[in-house]
């Protein structure tokens, strides 16, 4: 593969094979139709090879690092001042050019964690964000062959091709709107897509690569002005966006969250830019449309990622998404919203609430039907103990020791702790405090309270358990003070269970009680209905007979 890979490079960058071969030794790439296909195959051949072992040495000693910056040259820039010749390499046409343009952007994901050193010193980071700009604000009109690519996206290949929306009629007047696509749209979604891929290898400390470069790069991103012109495009929201439009969205959301993350300068550029009611604008989203349509879904998860991002962890930004009803906003969402926006819903709350003020805002919400946020939990934690499989009420203590334990193979308990929602309305229900939530629910929805509050000592039964079964399974005989230890938590998960069985039976004797009560108040108004029916008709007799007796004399 490393010397496939070579070949396959220096044919690419410059022009030649490194051989012998007598078929092969005269062989030159030249602006000829085959060579044109030719070039974009080997592009798109290299792309599974940069992922083997052999890939970095053989990709940093060739010159693909210059090749890729000769075709990342854009028009109207201080750093392609000789555009003439750079819009020429290799006496390449305008479209052939464009299309081999949109296709090293593709393969830059791959090929750049190789070369992020030689990169970041070229300048690369600083001319992707410049690159950025300019596809995002270059106009319809200014776009070189623009008819032509109408054209050109019919017979080229499907990466070039894949953006057909190139204008859209304005349903008023028929005017052609410029802002639906400028034809760089295709561009802006590379662009990005090579700039998230180099900051999750920072986000997620891979060891392999060069960090220094990548903190540099990340560095470069930032004195661009890069969050700016995230920011700006995103000002630009519409209902009526069209899928192309909906992914640059995505994305845009999606590096901002990666740009504010931990890292206090870009969290108040954010601020400073008023960014807030842009972010909330979006949150505005018809959840309809996210249930049915893809995109639309992952534009939301990217919007809610930014808000976690972005807005929790400054607090400026986040006292002006409190004031702007943020907090209503998000709770609106979880009662509406599909279970597959439950997870990142629940966090963004849990994490809320463990700010001063936050829990007030949640208290005093109100949503439809008059529902409270208690409520509202209460109901999710029924739905997500029926999904894992878990006891919601129990009935017999002896017989389900650890009633929460789920059915899901292969989860631990530490695990169900972060994966399942039972954890995050756990965090909740304690931030508002458990007495305000004894105080505000029915007999039969403190039943379950009852399970919610002990949450965390139910799961630590459920450890112990494990850590017993796992000692026994591998013939591991615990030491005394260990074994004594095991009897303890075992001795104290049961004694947990009973006092919720005994707790939820007096709520549940409770909630009889009241419903008993409240049959002989019905039977009581009732009775009481039909006495003085009764007195009505009786009175009503009376008084015809009284008539008649006095017309009779």
């Amino acid at each position: 593969a490393g010397h496939t890979l070579e070949y396959m490079l220096r044919f690419i960058c410059c022009g030649d094979i490194p051989t012998r071969h007598p078929d092969c030794r005269d062989v030159r790439l030249t602006n000829c139709e085959e060579d044109f296909e030719a070039l974009k195959l080997l592009l798109t051949a290299c792309v599974p090879l940069f992922s083997t072992n052999q890939a970095p040495p053989v990709v940093q000693l060739s010159n693909m690092c210059e090749f890729c910056l000769k075709y990342l040259n854009f028009e109207k820039t201080s750093s392609t001042a000789n555009s003439s010749k750079t819009r020429r390499l290799r006496n390449w046409s305008s479209s052939q050019y464009d299309e081999l343009q949109l296709l090293v952007l593709s393969v830059l994901p791959w090929v750049l964690p190789i070369l992020i050193s030689d990169f970041q010193q070229r300048g690369g980071g600083t001319h992707l964000v410049k690159m950025l700009e300019w596809a995002f604000t270059s106009p319809v009109e200014t776009s070189t062959h623009h008819h032509a690519k109408k054209i050109q996206s019919c017979v080229n290949s499907f990466l070039a091709a894949q953006d057909f929306n190139i204008s859209c009629l304005d349903s008023s007047g028929g005017n052609i709107r410029s802002c639906q696509n400028n034809g760089k749209r295709v561009h802006s979604l590379y662009i990005m897509k090579t700039m998230l891929v180099l900051l999750q290898k920072y986000t997620d400390g891979e060891t392999d690569i060069d960090r220094e470069s990548l903190l540099l790069i990340h560095s470069d991103f930032l004195n661009a002005g890069l969050l700016q012109i995230l920011l700006q495009h995103l000002s630009k929201f519409r209902t009526d966006m069209d899928d192309m439009d909906v992914n640059l969205k995505t994305q845009a959301w999606r590096l901002c969250s990666f740009l504010c993350g931990n890292h206090h300068i870009t969290e108040t550029l954010f601020l400073r830019n008023d960014e807030v009611d842009t972010l909330l604008q979006y949150m505005s989203i018809d959840l309809k449309r996210v249930e049915t349509d893809n995109e639309w879904h992952s534009l939301l998860l990217a919007v809610l990622d930014a808000c976690w991002n972005c807005i929790l962890p400054n607090d400026k930004s986040r006292n002006a998404f409190l004031e702007k009803g943020g907090v209503y906003t998000l709770l609106d969402f979880l009662q509406t919203a599909p279970p597959s926006l439950y997870n990142i819903l629940l966090g963004l709350l849990t994490e809320l609430a463990e700010y001063p003020h936050t829990t007030k805002h949640m208290a005093h919400w109100s949503g439809t039907n008059d529902e409270d946020l208690v409520r509202l939990l209460v109901q999710l934690w029924e739905v997500e103990c029926k999904r894992l499989g878990c006891l919601t009420y129990i009935k017999d203590p002896q017989r389900t020791p650890y009633p929460l334990m789920s059915q899901e193979r292969g989860t631990s308990a530490t695990e169900s702790i972060f994966e399942s929602l039972l954890g995050k309305i756990h965090c909740l229900l304690s931030a508002i405090g458990f007495d305000l939530v004894y105080r505000v629910v029915n007999p039969e929805e403190q039943a379950i309270v009852a399970v919610i509050e002990q949450f965390m000592d139910l799961k630590a039964g459920e450890v112990w358990q494990e850590i017993a079964k796992d000692l026994e399974e591998e013939g591991i005989q615990p030491v005394e003070h260990d074994q004594e230890c095991l009897r303890l938590a075992t001795l104290a998960n049961t004694e947990t269970v009973q006092a919720i069985s005994l707790r939820q039976a007096d709520a549940l004797q409770a909630m009889e009680k009241e419903i008993k009560e409240d049959e002989l108040q019905s039977f009581e108004t009732i009775c009481s209905t039909v006495r003085r029916t009764d007195t009505c008709v009786q009175k009503e007799k009376d008084y015809i007979q009284s008539t008649k007796l006095t017309n009779c004399n």
